[in-house]
C-alpha cells in the first residue's frame, strides 16, 4: 500500500513539473498578454501616451504620478548577462521644458571622463516633441571590455526621460517606441 502511494506521488510530482515547467518559464509573457488585454497597448506617464509593444510587459507602473518600468519578454539568454533583457525605465518631469543641448552635454561628459569612446548621438522625433539620445555600450563588470550590452538615455524637450538598457537589437524597438509617443495635453 505505501508502495503505490509513493509511486503515485512521484508520477504526481513528474506531471507538476512537465506541466509547471514551461509554464513558469513563459510566465512574463504570459504576464505581457494579460496586461495588454487589461489595458490596451498604450501606457500613460503623466501628460504623454507610450507605445507598449505586444511582446512588452509593463512593470512597476506608477504611470499616472509620472513613471513606469517597460520590459521585453522575448528576449533570449546570451552569453553577456548584461544583455540578456531589455527595459525603459519612463520618468516624466513634471511642467518642464529641457535645453536639450546642453542635456547631451552634460549627459556625455561624464561617459567621457570615465573614457567611453563609443558614445553614441541620436536626435529623434516623437509625434510632437524632440528627443536626444546619448547611448553607449556597458564596459563587462569583469574585464572593463564593452560588452553587448548596451544603455541609452532620452530625454524629450518637454521632460521625459527615457532610460534604455539591453541588447543592441532592442534599440530600433526602442526608436520605434519614442517615435509614437504622444503628448496627451
Amino acid at each position: 500500500m505505501t508502495f503505490k502511494r509513493g509511486v503515485y506521488t512521484v508520477l504526481l510530482v513528474a506531471i507538476v513539473l512537465l506541466v509547471g515547467y514551461p509554464a513558469y518559464r513563459s510566465r512574463l509573457r504570459i504576464a505581457a498578454k494579460v496586461w495588454h488585454w487589461r489595458h490596451g497597448h498604450a501606457v500613460i506617464v503623466a501628460e504623454y501616451e507610450v507605445p507598449v509593444p505586444d511582446s512588452w510587459l509593463v512593470k512597476d507602473s506608477d504611470a499616472r504620478e509620472g513613471s513606469a518600468l517597460l520590459l521585453d519578454t522575448r528576449v533570449k539568454r546570451t552569453p553577456d548577462p548584461l544583455a540578456n533583457v531589455n527595459f525603459i525605465l519612463i520618468v516624466s518631469v513634471p511642467h518642464s521644458q529641457v535645453n536639450l543641448d546642453f542635456w547631451k552635454s552634460q549627459s556625455e561628459q561624464p561617459l567621457k571622463r570615465k573614457g567611453m569612446r563609443d558614445v553614441r548621438e541620436e536626435m529623434l522625433q516623437t509625434k510632437d516633441e524632440t528627443v536626444s539620445c546619448v547611448g553607449w555600450h556597458e564596459p563587462s563588470p569583469l574585464t572593463g571590455v564593452p560588452s553587448a550590452a548596451t544603455s541609452m538615455q532620452c530625454m524629450s524637450a518637454g521632460g521625459l526621460l527615457l532610460t534604455f538598457a539591453g541588447n543592441e537589437g532592442g534599440l530600433q524597438e526602442i526608436y520605434n517606441i519614442i517615435s509614437q509617443i504622444r503628448r496627451r495635453v
